[in-house]
């Protein structure tokens, strides 16, 4: 898929059975490879897309090891069918068999297929897990590339039937149809209580949204993070989130997210991680304040980004997609900001815009000049002693 991906595609099919044991088929219509490049692509460590040390040094693309494809070939039945706009034809290898390519009719674009998993190290089948399992596992990664590229369109299919499809979504629209998205792929629920993020300073760029405390749930399922287009899971980036809800959520709670970190590709590696599954920032200490300080600041004083979107039902009475309507993720460093994003009524006051925040979880009332009448002045024989924390002790601990 990653490969994919880099190739410019703007459609992948996923087609998978047996939880992937059996079968996983990914087809895309990206530029496609020449017949003299089919070969390399199984050489174990080759690679088309890293030439010169500046290049390793600013990674700019999904894949770049050259390790995937030798590797799933030496324990799995694999073929690789390909075409170039420029060919008449495509070219079909199957490294299993012979390293020579045969002409195959086939469209613009690439198909990878693996079959028989382990079929020549059957011991290793006992570690996978149960076939429910890794479905949810391949079913939620590809969720996680849908929102992580939303100018691309998705689909997976498992077993014959049809998991989910969405079709890309223009640039253009993206601040108005990503939304519908991630609607589809994450529910109304976690749409209907968060709150956008759509800022830029010093060369980094935090775009998505952030759920409301009230809303933080017992796993870390809805934790979503990309940096680039590349999913994540980062220590330094977890601890920044964490730290902008400390003050307002419980410590067992996990809170919901989906947000997306552009810069500078020389500004961080990605190849600090066997699955490329962290980063690491040139410049940790910026990256970690301005995510900490852009989460903090969202959930001060953002409006509920449900309270300003219409439901998916409404969208579809309008011909606005819904959940078979694309996502993807437009070009590449841009995010999903837009100037038309959601609307927002932030309060224009700190202290409002905090009552606001505790209103989510909480009954209180909902303007200052109510939460002020609610509070009665203390008699002189009320007067807090030493051993009486102040007021608003509570709230602030």
């Amino acid at each position: 898929v990653e490969n994919a991906i880099d190739a410019g595609a703007r459609r992948i099919d996923v087609r998978i059975e047996e939880a992937g044991s059996r079968l996983i088929e990914v087809r895309d219509d990206g530029s496609g490879m020449s017949v003299e490049d089919l070969p390399l692509a199984f050489a174990a460590h080759a690679t088309s897309k890293i030439r010169s040390l500046d290049e390793l040094e600013s990674v700019a693309t999904m894949g770049f090891r050259g390790e995937a494809l030798a590797s799933i070939a030496s324990i799995a039945q694999v073929s690789m069918s390909s075409r170039r706009a420029c060919d008449s034809h495509g070219w079909i290898l199957s490294p299993n068999e012979s390293l020579e390519c045969r002409p195959t009719a086939h469209p613009v674009g690439t198909t990878v297929t693996v079959a028989d998993l382990f079929y020549n190290t059957p011991a290793r089948r006992k570690f996978l897990r149960t076939e429910r399992t890794e479905f949810a596992q391949i079913d939620q990664l590809m969720r996680r590339f849908a929102l992580a590229h939303p100018g691309i369109g998705f689909s997976l299919t498992h077993q014959g039937r049809l998991v989910f499809e969405l079709s890309p979504l223009p640039h253009a629209q993206l601040a108005e149809q990503m939304p519908a998205r991630i609607e589809a792929l994450l529910g109304a629920e976690f749409l209907n209580r968060a709150r956008r993020i759509d800022s830029a300073a010093s060369g980094l760029s935090l775009s998505g949204w952030v759920a409301d405390p009230a809303y933080a749930r017992s796993t870390t399922d809805q934790q979503l993070f990309f940096v680039n287009g590349r999913i994540v899971r980062d220590r330094l980036i977890g601890f920044a989130i964490r730290r902008a809800y400390a003050d307002v959520l419980h410590h067992a709670r996990q809170p919901a997210y989906v947000l997306v970190l552009d810069l500078e590709p020389r500004a961080v590696d990605v190849n600090v991680h066997p699955t490329k599954a962290e980063v690491r920032f040139r410049d940790a200490r910026a990256v970690q304040d301005f995510i900490f300080r852009e989460i903090h600041r969202a959930l001060a004083q953002g409006a509920v980004a449900g309270a300003h979107q219409e439901s998916g039902v409404e969208r579809a009475s309008r011909g606005a997609p819904a959940f078979g309507a694309g996502m993807g993720r437009g070009e590449r460093g841009n995010g999903w900001s837009g100037t038309a994003s959601m609307p927002s009524s932030a309060p224009s006051s700190s202290v409002q815009g905090y009552l606001s925040l505790l209103a989510a979880s909480a009954a209180v009332p909902q303007s200052v000049d109510e939460c002020l009448s609610s509070v009665q002045e203390p008699s002189q024989a009320q007067q807090p002693t030493q051993d009486m924390p102040p007021l608003g002790y509570a709230v602030a601990h």
